[in-house]
């Protein structure tokens, strides 16, 4: 399953990097009502919704009712940007209180630091970063303060080590607390992260009237890329995220180039442009940036095919070939191209077996592979927060 391809068209054309207004307008005049049927969902699954309104006037030929779910979504937005806000104030007071420190990634500082509007850019959860060695103070501070841990299987966050853990905060928020970038063993062996150093060159940014730490500018245009690749870069918001990044020209594409080498990053951030490129239009910087990379020629080759049978704005989280290619990405093309290989035997034998995997977190308490299962108890527990905090 994939969207329609009128739909696809249409949310391509609203987060275009010149002229949206125009384009959507332009493709408006090309479909027919029954084209647009199901525009609405299509956006909220790409986490467009606003970015969709804002392109498309009143009486442009958008359908009433997949305009009214569209208006719906954004005034969700605008309600959780609120919320967050109070949950950013309670961060700062608790982590600031306890000596721990801190920063946000993604999620608020993307929405409206670089999207200019925090309407435009709606997230469900928050991510906080603190260093392994605090990872016992913060968790302390939270559950003090009412927070609840939502992960139990600490026999599981042992053994394979996890990179966060998950909290839902007295407001309900799920709070992803993280002491590395990256959650799995294999991608942290592969992308060399510095993560003392990232709290070494922290910026602040405003987000209402809170003054939020995160990462410098190259460091969250090089993570921001990785994650939307490793989660898939299936979802045009990640995209668009990382078009606004260089649009707003925040540092030199040969620092951004320089940043990613350093985290072995070069082929994940080369594989993200290309993403961008190919939905959305790079900016000048963005063509800079990747003047600056390794051409990668043989996998950038490998990536356009695997997303010619299903393009990235028909995606509709049902998964695609593209998806597991972008995945699939590590620091060389030999080491991706070998996951990419397991990744495609792993899921042609699923689906000879009937059994399909969604390659999202499991929160099944039923499941041993499910963060929500009840294994280790406290004896895991306390022995998984000493191996991180040992963790350089």
């Amino acid at each position: 399953m994939s969207l329609p391809p009128g739909v696809a068209t249409l949310l391509r054309a609203a987060v275009a990097h010149s002229e949206p207004d125009r384009k959507a307008r332009s493709a408006l005049q090309e479909l027919d009502t029954e084209d647009l049927h199901g525009l609405a969902r299509g956006a909220d699954f790409h986490g467009i919704s606003a970015y969709v309104l804002a392109a498309t006037e009143e009486g442009s030929g958008l359908p009433p009712a997949e305009r009214e779910q569209l208006r719906e979504r954004r005034r969700a937005i605008a309600i959780d940007h609120l919320r967050m806000l109070g949950n950013l104030r309670l961060l700062r007071e608790l982590f600031d209180a306890a000596d721990v420190p801190w920063l946000i990634v993604k999620g608020p500082t993307l929405a409206q630091p670089v999207h200019g509007d925090p309407i435009l850019r709606g997230y469900a959860d928050l991510d906080a970063v603190v260093p392994g060695t605090h990872l016992r103070a913060a968790v302390t501070a939270l559950t003090a303060a009412g927070a609840r841990p939502l992960d139990r299987n600490w026999t599981l966050l042992l053994r394979e080590l996890k990179g966060e853990i998950h909290l839902a905060l007295p407001s309900g928020t799920e709070l992803d607390l993280h002491w590395h970038l990256l959650n799995d063993r294999d991608r942290r062996d592969s992308f060399q992260i510095p993560m003392a150093e990232l709290f070494q060159r922290t910026r602040i940014v405003r987000v209402g009237d809170e003054q939020v730490p995160t990462l410098d500018d190259a460091d969250t245009v090089v993570y921001v890329a990785l994650h939307s690749v490793l989660s898939g870069a299936d979802r045009l918001i990640w995209l668009k995220d990382v078009e606004r990044l260089l649009h707003r020209e925040l540092t030199s594409p040969q620092e951004i180039a320089a940043r990613a080498r350093q985290w072995n990053a070069e082929l994940a951030l080369t594989s993200a442009l290309e993403c961008v490129e190919a939905t959305i239009g790079l900016p000048r910087q963005g063509h800079e940036l990747r003047a600056a990379l390794p051409p990668y020629r043989f996998w950038t080759t490998t990536a356009r095919t695997a997303w010619r049978p299903q393009p990235i704005e028909r995606a509709d989280g049902s998964g695609s070939l593209g998806r597991m290619t972008a995945r699939s990405v590590r620091a060389t093309q030999a080491h991706t191209l070998r996951r990419l290989a397991a990744k495609s035997a792993g899921f042609m034998i699923g689906s000879l077996r009937g059994v399909r995997t969604s390659g999202h977190r499991s929160v099944d308490p039923n499941d041993p592979g499910s963060g929500a299962f009840d294994a280790g108890g406290d004896q895991a527990r306390e022995a998984y927060l000493d191996a991180v905090a040992q963790q350089r």
